[in-house]
């Protein structure tokens, strides 16, 4: 019988994506036992009270805007939409892309009962509207968001490519290393 904002901790830790109650439990055992808890709870808080999504792009930003968007010198005819902000990363890494992104936070998959109202696709569009983008690619890991994006895109006067696919078909595009998403990225093709 652990005390009870012990047993809370257990529960909250066990929450987290990837994680059971035994690894709840390990882990909350490590951050009693551990000097660095009470940094790692004011970083969480700080986290917290600090950092938003970009309202230009949905990524992570402690600024008005993220870095990315306040960049003059990206291109901006080009927008590349990703699922994730570790997929801006991996994509990031390779440093041949120059234009700018969007953010989904998440996929859809009705499956999973996660339909397209979930994801921030008004926002897309009135950036889309403002006609700088020339060309959109989409780089995101699950078929039927990117066709649902297609379908929604045909109505909108822009090149509409994909990453090549150079990728192995279910893999997670923050996982791929740079040389394949970087010829990835060389030979998008348009869908």
């Amino acid at each position: 019988m652990y005390p009870q904002s012990f047993q809370e901790l257990i529960q909250l830790l066990s929450r987290l994506p990837g994680l059971g109650p035994r690894s709840g439990e390990r882990i909350a055992f490590h951050l009693l036992d551990n000097e660095e808890a009470g940094k790692l709870a004011g970083l969480i808080k700080e986290v917290k009270e600090k950092v938003h999504l970009c309202p230009s792009c949905n990524y992570l930003t402690e600024k008005e805007v993220c870095d990315i968007c306040g960049n003059g010198r990206r291109n901006r005819t080009l927008l590349c939409i990703v699922e994730e902000p570790a997929q801006l990363e991996a994509i990031e890494r390779t440093g041949v892309y120059k234009g700018l992104f969007y953010v989904l936070g998440g996929k859809i998959s009705p499956w999973e009962g996660k339909d397209p109202s979930a994801l921030p696709f008004s926002r897309l569009f009135t950036r889309l509207s403002q006609g700088e983008v020339k060309e959109v690619i989409i780089a995101v890991n699950e078929d039927f968001t990117a066709l649902y994006i297609k379908k929604l895109l045909q109505k909108v006067p822009v090149k509409v490519t994909r990453l090549a696919r150079g990728l192995p078909v279910g893999a997670r595009i923050e996982y791929v290393d740079e040389a394949t998403l970087l010829e990835a990225l060389k030979n998008r093709s348009e869908i």
